[in-house]
This record gives structure tokens, sequence and C-alpha cells, in this order.
């Protein structure tokens, strides 16, 4: 079983780049996208994704994705009506995939993209994102009592903590417990551009950056 992985293709800037890269895969069963695939503001770049995937591995290929900063809550809407069905968005929310025998269930966190304001309530935020980490707790625990691999899909990257409480890249950091209570086989994320680890663990938990940028290639990972 293999699934291709990618983030911050931020179309159309890398468009080119990726589909070179596309033509290099060899067979795979699932496509992930984790945020930041299309430049802010231009949400039918998704329709050059979507022809670019398809037109490697055919139109059949699973694709499941979660939002990035770049995919703003103003253009989702947008997004998933000129996707339809073809792609899978998971946004706090989780799905189960039957491939050849083995069951993957995948859980998609929320991008939440940063609100300026004067006045910041930090005990607010701390408590708003320790149920989000508890939510996503419960996802993962849930999709795990059928799945044969759990897989984590965001696009913050979880053990980067933030400046400042209010930051909204922070809520990435508080997912980071949620991976250390519930150890899905795999977490994949986006966003960091460039870096010199681009894999490490928590526990069992393989974390793995999957930006086009910094791997400039589509990550192929064998489970």
């Amino acid at each position: 079983m293999k699934i291709a992985a990618v983030a911050d293709v931020h179309g159309p800037r890398y468009l080119s780049e990726f589909r070179r890269s596309l033509s290099d895969l060899g067979t795979v069963d699932l496509m992930l996208l984790a945020g930041d695939m299309i430049n802010f503001g231009k949400p039918r770049e998704y329709l050059n994704i979507v022809e670019a995937i398809e037109s490697r591995t055919g139109a059949d290929i699973p694709i499941v994705s979660c939002f990035g900063n770049e995919e703003h809550v103003r253009v989702r809407d947008e997004i998933l009506e000129l996707v339809g069905d073809r792609i899978r968005f998971l946004d706090d929310s989780a799905c189960s995939l039957d491939l050849d025998g083995i069951t993957i269930g995948v859980v998609g966190a929320p991008a939440i993209v940063r609100r300026k304001s004067s006045e910041v309530d930090i005990e607010k935020i701390r408590e708003a994102f320790e149920k989000r980490s508890d939510h996503i707790s419960e996802l993962l625990d849930e999709v795990s009592k059928n799945a044969s691999f759990t897989i984590l899909l965001m696009h913050y990257n979880p053990l980067l903590p933030s400046q400042s409480e209010s930051d909204s890249d922070s809520f990435s950091w508080w997912v980071a417990r949620a991976v250390e209570r519930t150890q899905p086989d795999l977490v994949l994320h986006g966003h960091v551009h460039g870096t010199d680890q681009p894999e490490t663990t928590v526990g069992r938990s393989r974390v793995i950056n999957v930006a086009f940028p910094a791997r400039n290639k589509v990550t192929e990972i064998h489970l």
C-alpha cells in the first residue's frame, strides 16, 4: 500500500513543478493534500490541481484534503462547489477508506486563520484550543477502532509552538497533545517551506512535512 502526500503547491506558483513530480510517481492508492494547494484568492486553481493529479493517476484514485491558511474561509464554499465530490475535504472531521482490504482512517484538523484584534482574551483562546484538541483526540480514537492505519492530516506543523497563544498557528501546538494521547500511525502536515528535518516521531507516530517547497517533490509513503 502506497500513498502520495503534498502541501503548499500554492497554485499556480509551483503547479508546473508539481506536474513534473507527479510524472515521477509510481502507482499510488491514495492522494492526501495537506493544505495551501492554491494561492490566496485563487479558488479556481483547484481545478488545475485536480487535473494535474488525474492526468497522472487516473480519475479513480481517492483524494482527501484538509484546508490551509491560503484556502481562506471566504473561498472554501467556492472550492467545494468547484471540485464537487472529487476531493473529500476534512475540516475538523474524519473518514474511513477501504483500499485493497485495508481500512485507512483519516482525520483532518482545521486550519485556523489569524484574526486581528485589539483585545485578546488568552484564557478564552486557551479554552477553545483545548476543546479543539480534545475533539481531534476523539476523532482519532473513533476512526482507530476499525482502521488498520490511522492518519492525522493537517496544515500546520503540530510540533512548533508559535510566539504567543494569540497566534493562529498556536492551535497546531495544542494538536500535539492529541498526537501524544492517541498516537496515530502517521501525521502529515505542510506550511513549513524549508526544513532540515522533514520527518520525526512522537512516540510511535511518524510526523512528516509534505510541503512541496520543502521536499521539491510529492512525498511517497509506504504503509
